[in-house]
């Protein structure tokens, strides 16, 4: 079967009433999606910053903003000028809020003709635009209550927590349009090619736990139930350069902070880490030294090494600690 794009051959109109409905053959329809699909398999990247992204929970992929483009490419369609609604200027605690809708029209690159509409909008009050990790604790102390949180998330080691703060929304105006712009392209290029049924959308900006439901609930799903713990496939093992690697972004980011400690199995404080001159990285190489200088077995102080320098168990040791660590920040 051939994967060429057929050309689309439209009957006769028809009348219904006053309206006239041009009706396309099912096998015109048959050779639209078969060249979506191929599309998708030999010309699109699957990944977050790619084409493409597969979220958990989704049935779908979520369609990128990359990708909307390469659709776009594909049926020789374009976007138009935007328009913008400013839904801001309200205030929650000192800080303002920027909001934007975006209705962006969906046109024919060889005639102009409007094809369709795609909507999209960003908010400062999502999460992910609304808070940010706090340079120092300072900066969290002298934060007003509404303009700081702690945060809750759970790793390998178990819950932990994060302090944050307020980020100003009027650094990320341009950012929050942009975005509310990106969603409505993809919102109608979807709805103009007819690729809901193989695409999602903004499913990656979704909180973890909500895009299975939301997605579901868009397509008219039963909502995907959680897969329990004891479900899950087991988790690929990390090989040693890629525990090397997260080790060493610990330490630098645990150097970064200026105050930080680590405790021994004995219960004991035996690393404290007070303000340095140096610049991260190098503080992060001592750091990491230092981590490693003790085993959590008996807390008994040895030789320390870098990462690159470190047994496997030394190194699973280290890197459990300096995650525990981070955690602490």
């Amino acid at each position: 079967m051939s994967t060429e794009l057929a050309k689309v051959e439209v009957l006769p109109p028809a009348t219904q009433g006053h309206q006239l409905v041009a009706m396309l053959r099912p096998e015109d329809i048959e050779a639209r999606f078969r060249a979506i699909e191929v599309l998708k398999a030999k010309h699109m990247r699957k990944g977050i910053d790619a084409d493409y992204g597969v979220i958990p929970g989704c049935k779908k992929p979520t369609l990128l903003k990359p990708g909307a483009e390469k659709l776009g490419l594909l049926f020789q369609i374009g976007s138009g000028e935007p328009v913008v609604e400013d839904l801001g200027n309200g205030l929650t605690g000192t800080t303002r809020i920027v909001h934007y809708r975006v209705r962006l029209p969906i046109v024919s690159l060889q005639s102009g003709q409007v094809l369709g509409w795609g909507v999209g909008e960003c908010s400062s009050e999502e999460d992910k635009y609304k808070w940010r990790k706090i340079e120092c604790r300072e900066e969290f102390d002298a934060a007003l209550e509404c303009d700081r949180r702690v945060k809750w998330r759970t790793g390998q080691n178990g819950a932990y927590s994060l302090n944050q703060v307020r980020i100003d929304p009027t650094t990320i105006a341009n950012t929050i349009l942009k975005m509310a712009k990106k969603r409505a392209l993809v919102d109608g290029t979807l709805n103009v090619t007819g690729a809901s049924s193989i695409f999602t959308q903004d499913a990656e900006d979704l909180p973890q736990g909500v895009a299975g439901d939301a997605a579901a609930a868009t397509n008219g799903e039963a909502p995907v139930r959680p897969q329990r713990k004891s479900e899950s496939a087991p988790t690929a093992p990390m090989d040693d350069a890629a525990k090397q690697r997260e080790l060493e972004e610990l330490c630098i980011a645990i150097a970064t902070a200026n105050k930080a400690a680590v405790v021994g199995e004995d219960g004991k404080w035996i690393l404290a880490l007070t303000s340095d001159s140096r610049p991260p990285v190098d503080r992060a190489k001592d750091l990491c030294i230092r981590i490693s200088s003790f085993t959590a077995k008996d807390g008994a102080i040895v030789s320390g090494k870098p990462a690159s320098e470190l047994t496997a168990k030394r190194l699973d040791v280290t890197l459990g600690t300096a995650r525990r660590l981070k955690g602490t920040l």
